[in-house]
């Protein structure tokens, strides 16, 4: 960036430090507005901008699962919410890491669901299908955004190729055309491979 405006445009540049410091400030935001709420009348997640109330009676199952990423031994495990469309609520604050005895707390969470909403846990066949079929489709769009970072990263080392040789360098098709291009690629191929994409513990019965 202190090459100037024949290195970097300035709005390559303006667009550069916008993005560090959204990052930056959502991370601040989730950690200090992250919270989940038990009442009455159902449950509410608060995330870095939203808040989100979920009634009783359109909750199918709480569960706990695995982070995926988790680099220390063991697996850390999150709080989710899944309603009957199969769509899934992270439960802010709510995991191995930060609750002492997650297992006795996600199970009285799930003690104090049966009892507010009058039925016990059952599961259903569809519901349980709109659910791997939402995985699916999440985890393609995970893998659509790695590879157009992935992309975006190996644009670096071609633009100081070019540079070096004194070619055209074209900041805008390196790192916004030829990044959106594989990100579309991808998200097509994983969207029709989607329930590969369904981690083991969700197809079993």
């Amino acid at each position: 960036m202190s090459r100037g405006e024949d290195f970097m445009p300035l709005w390559a540049q303006g667009g550069f430090v916008a993005l560090m410091l959204a990052i930056v400030g959502w991370a601040w935001l989730e950690h200090a507005r992250g919270r989940t709420r038990v009442g009455a009348d159902g449950i509410t997640v608060r995330s870095a901008l939203r808040e989100r109330h979920v009634p009783w009676a359109d909750i199918y199952d709480i569960r706990a699962e695995p982070f995926r990423n988790r680099r220390t031994d063991g697996p850390l495990l999150y709080a989710y919410l899944y309603r009957h469309d199969g769509r899934r609520t992270l439960l802010r604050q709510v995991d191995d890491w930060q609750v002492a005895d997650f297992p006795a707390e996600l199970e009285g969470l799930r003690e104090t669901a049966v009892r507010h909403r009058g039925t016990a846990w059952e599961r259903q066949p569809e519901t349980e299908e709109r659910i791997r079929l939402r995985t699916g489709h999440r985890k393609a769009w995970e893998h659509s955004v790695t590879g157009a970072v992935i992309t975006l990263a190996a644009m670096f080392p071609v633009l100081i190729v070019r540079v070096v040789i004194g070619a055209p360098v074209h900041p805008f098709l390196l790192f916004v055309c030829v990044p959106a291009a594989a990100f579309a690629v991808v998200a097509v191929v994983q969207r029709r491979r989607w329930r590969s994409l369904v981690p083991s513990y969700m197809r079993e019965p």
